[in-house]
């Protein structure tokens, strides 16, 4: 029994003090790595101001840049125009009125040149009815229009132009399509359609 109670005693001895080792153990790894941790803390935080305060400066030049930009410059002072007599101002008026009729004939070309008619893009609107060629009876009804003349497609277009023509009583149908054409294309239209 003696041999039993001192091996007992032996364990409680051992097994308490082998945890306060490891209780001490764990404690001072802590402080380690919390220690370890700070240190990293602090370069990353010093890298990071390194590397801001250039960054810092450049924003601050641009900002600097504009606002200088946006900074009204002085304006030279308006020059004051002597007064003149009534007669020398009159001549004044007429020199500047001249002056500007010059500037404005200069600038204004003596024949406008307008685009010329594209009347394939015209005909577009018609080949629905008419064929792609004039050689097809629009609606079954209407003469072919291939075969006509220039002049005779003229009048006939100005005429559903006019609401003034109603052949084949088709003509509410061929105002709207020519109503909005100008005497050119007509005119153009016409000479297209001719000599297909």
């Amino acid at each position: 029994m003696k041999y039993i109670s001192i091996v007992l005693a032996g364990f409680l001895l051992f097994g308490c003090s082998g945890e306060k080792k490891e209780e001490q153990q764990t404690k001072a790894n802590t402080n380690v790595e919390t220690k370890v941790e700070n240190n990293v803390k602090e370069k990353v935080e010093e890298k990071v101001e390194e590397k801001a305060k250039p960054v810092a400066k450049q924003e601050e030049k641009k900002v600097v840049k504009e606002v200088d930009k946006t900074e009204p410059k002085p304006q030279p002072k308006p020059k004051v125009a002597k007064l003149k007599p009534k007669q020398e101002v009159k001549t004044a008026t007429k020199e500047v009125k001249k002056a500007e009729v010059k500037k404005v004939v200069k600038k204004t070309p003596a024949a406008v040149k307008k685009p010329a008619v594209d009347a394939a893009s015209l005909y577009a609107k018609c080949s629905g009815c008419h064929g792609p060629k004039a050689d097809r009876k629009a609606m079954g009804k209407t003469e072919i229009i291939s075969k006509w003349d220039a002049k005779k497609i003229e009048d006939a277009l100005k005429g559903y132009r006019a609401n003034k023509r109603n052949v084949y009583k088709l003509g509410t149908i061929m105002n709207a399509q020519a109503k909005n054409l100008s005497d050119e294309e007509i005119k153009a239209l016409a000479e297209y359609i001719s000599k297909m």
